[in-house]
């Protein structure tokens, strides 16, 4: 495939390697303040991959859909315009596909938090909580991912209205640590006064985010429309429906 990369920071220096190994080729690389390329039909990118920042997307996102461009982005903090970008993928009859997290690992957590939050909505002996901890350099707090984890658990457990920071007895408590160099840990806990269970994530290197990445883009290409990679993870990484 033509690839087009949008976000040359240390994700999407990871991804061009990844792309070229993996026998694709670049049409573009669109760092900050570039100005967007003007494409013949000849030259017209077959996919967008994005990671840059959350006031970006959804340009981003118009413009691709605009010229026709399938995109998948990875960028996190911006989903409150998912449904301006569903309206706009279906208006221009176009191809996104968005993820909090692109590695096989952490959607298979995010399917073991669902079931863990059925198995514990009922006891009341125990309190859930969230807890997540990345690099210094990592801008949003909580992360994408532990906000995906979070509406995961209370998709299935109506003990909490929402999640929260702070300590709050009506949300589920998520706490965002900063430090060092760490790639990425995300943990559910369920603690009584007696014991404690946990279902954790933890991230080596960034290696599974651009895999993952580069999977769904060859997997959109031909896909139309509107997708959250969660729903599709399992067809992209070819698990036969793993979670029916």
């Amino acid at each position: 495939m033509k690839i087009l990369l949008i976000g040359y920071g240390k994700m999407g220096r990871l991804i061009e390697q990844e792309l070229l190994k993996n026998g694709h080729h670049l049409s573009g690389i669109l760092d900050a303040e570039d100005e967007w390329p003007q494409f013949s039909q000849a030259e017209l990118p077959d996919m967008a991959i994005e990671f840059t920042e959350p006031p970006a997307v959804f340009s981003n996102i118009e413009k691709c859909m605009k010229a026709g461009i399938p995109m998948i982005t990875g960028t996190t903090g911006w989903h409150n315009r998912l449904e301006d970008a569903r309206l706009l993928c279906e208006e221009m009859n176009g191809s996104l596909l968005y993820a909090s997290n692109f590695s096989i690992g952490v959607n298979l957590w995010f399917d073991l938090i669902r079931d863990a939050s059925r198995r514990f909505a009922d006891l009341y002996s125990y309190t859930p909580s969230l807890q997540e901890k990345h690099h210094k350099q990592k801008k949003d707090a909580p992360s994408g991912t532990a906000v995906t984890a979070a509406e995961a658990f209370l998709s299935e457990n109506k003990r909490f209205e929402g999640w929260s920071l702070d300590k709050n007895e009506n949300a589920l408590m998520v706490e965002a640590i900063r430090e060092g160099d760490v790639k990425g840990f995300h943990e559910l806990r369920f603690q009584s006064s007696f014991d404690r269970i946990s279902v954790s994530h933890e991230a080596f290197s960034r290696e599974g985010f651009v895999q993952g990445a580069v999977k769904a883009a060859e997997w959109l290409n031909g896909e139309k429309g509107f997708f959250d990679f969660h729903e599709v993870y399992d067809k992209v990484f070819n698990l036969n429906n793993i979670r029916e």
